[in-house]
């Protein structure tokens, strides 16, 4: 069995983020838009924090 480990969202670097975002499977469950680049991760990341 697998183990997960669960981090703060501001643990998380963009840089690593940025080719999940991508990912075909991970982009159908997210609004249709364009992929994500660095500049965008950054902002979308900044939005979600508390």
């Amino acid at each position: 069995m697998h183990h997960i480990e669960f981090i703060p969202f501001s643990r998380v670097s963009a840089e690593a983020f940025l080719p999940i975002l991508n990912k075909e499977k991970v982009r159908k469950h997210l609004i249709s838009q364009p992929q994500f680049d660095l500049n965008a991760v950054n902002a979308w990341m900044q939005s979600k924090e508390v």
